[in-house]
């Protein structure tokens, strides 16, 4: 998987954990405590799986950071899904769509990086054809 497909999953996976904590403030309103407690711990699991797949070598002081984030996101998604609060769940989804902006930039950087190596590499490619 190239740097751009790794970005574009993880955009992926803050849609669907705001999507998900979207139906569990729904759930909350409506009193489906199972439904509540369905779609927060599918949350949890997706934050979980973003900060297990950080890269302390590469990413030192940022995945160091998004790890903290992602301890403190699991800790309001608990406290929400046992006080039946969807005040938490508001912020976190504030917190996450702030994350997937700057995610969709850096895949966006990245997608323009890889277009300009291709064309340079085509650049040198035609160069070859003419003068070989």
């Amino acid at each position: 998987m190239n740097t751009l497909d790794s970005l574009k999953l993880i955009v992926i996976l803050y849609e669907r954990a705001i999507e998900n904590l979207n139906y569990a403030m729904g759930f909350i309103q409506t009193g489906n405590i199972e439904e509540r407690n369905k779609h927060c711990l599918f949350v949890s699991r997706i934050i979980t799986e973003l900060k297990v797949s950080l890269d302390f070598d590469k990413g030192q002081d940022i995945a160091k950071n998004l790890s903290r984030l992602y301890n403190y996101i699991n800790r309001k998604i608990g406290e929400a899904n046992i006080k039946n609060n969807s005040e938490p769940l508001k912020e976190i989804i504030v917190i996450l769509s702030e994350l997937k902006e700057a995610w969709i930039d850096c895949a966006k950087k990245e997608n323009n990086s890889m277009n300009y190596q291709q064309s340079q590499s085509e650049d040198q490619t035609k160069q070859i054809s003419f003068t070989g």
